[in-house]
């Protein structure tokens, strides 16, 4: 299974481990994409064995970190982070392809992968938002 990066229909930049940190906790960001792809901005989806879709997007960066929805709660504005993957999988580690480009969180029908305010800049915030179909919230690998 290769690394990917994922980037945003909005801009092109794509989503980021900050500072390259491989510890329980580092916020994902955006960031534009380095060439070649750095460890940090390489991901992979890695079927979680629960059906219906459902993956963790892993991390190149090692230690069995995924993303991971910080708090765990299924409300806007909650930040994207890295943390290690739970057995048996949880809800806020799970992910799956929603309308062809837009990645849903298991935590909510409606709750997908955003770029918080449409912001365009290295070091935007990654949060996860209620589906609007907005170019903010569409990615490709």
């Amino acid at each position: 299974m290769s690394y990917h990066t994922i980037e945003s229909h909005l801009n092109g930049k794509v989503l980021n481990v900050e500072n390259g940190q491989p510890n329980a906790g580092a916020r994902i960001i955006l960031y534009g994409k380095s060439h070649p792809a750095s460890t940090n901005e390489l991901f992979r989806f890695e079927d979680a064995g629960i059906g219906g879709g459902w993956f963790h997007i892993a991390t190149a960066l090692g230690n069995n970190l995924v993303l991971d929805v910080e708090g765990g709660q299924p409300k806007g504005g909650s930040k994207l982070i890295v943390y290690p993957r739970q057995y048996p999988p949880k809800d806020n580690q799970l992910f799956r392809w929603h309308g062809g480009n837009c990645l849903q969180s298991k935590l909510g029908d409606d709750m997908v992968i955003d770029i918080e305010g449409s912001n365009t800049n290295d070091g935007a915030a990654v949060i996860l938002w209620n589906h609007k179909g907005a170019e903010n919230q569409h990615w490709r690998t």
